[in-house]
């Protein structure tokens, strides 16, 4: 289990099999799973979790979009925070919901970026989202011809 940020709405989940429970739903009643997940505390932070903590850093190194939104709005309507991340999201959450109609629209629109520099004059991580964005959406475009011809 994981705990996870999803939506454009940054909702709280826990990552529990193959579905995300929302945790910010009115329901209080903690899956049993979830509760036991906290119970326990964070895992040993031993040297398995060090060497996996360092790959992920790497990782999310250099051209890594923290999603802070100051590269909004786009005039091109794009979900830039949600499509500067789209890679990871796909290998860090349950894809099948990115694999829908609407995130293919929503992706799609990355093809009618103006290249206005809206985006890259706002960031304050000085990233290139443009570029970032459209190398995300190759990434995308080649994920879900994976997922369907597999």
């Amino acid at each position: 289990m994981r705990i996870v940020v999803f939506g454009d709405e940054r909702r709280v989940g826990a990552w529990i099999g193959d579905q995300i429970v929302d945790l910010n739903r009115a329901d209080p009643v903690i899956p049993a799973g979830l509760e036991a997940f906290i119970s326990a505390g964070p895992p040993a932070l031993d040297a398995a979790m060090r060497a996996e903590i360092e790959k992920m850093r790497l990782e999310l190194a250099g051209d890594f979009c923290r999603a802070c939104g100051y590269c909004l709005p786009c005039p091109a309507n794009i979900s830039i925070p949600m499509a500067a991340r789209m890679g990871y999201l796909l290998r860090r959450m349950p894809w099948q919901q990115f694999l829908s109609k609407e995130w293919r629209e929503k992706m799609a629109l990355i093809d009618q970026c103006q290249s206005c520099d809206h985006c890259r004059e706002h960031c304050p991580y000085q990233l290139d989202p443009p570029k970032l964005m459209r190398k995300m959406y190759e990434d995308y475009k080649s994920f879900c011809a994976e997922k369907e011809s597999g």
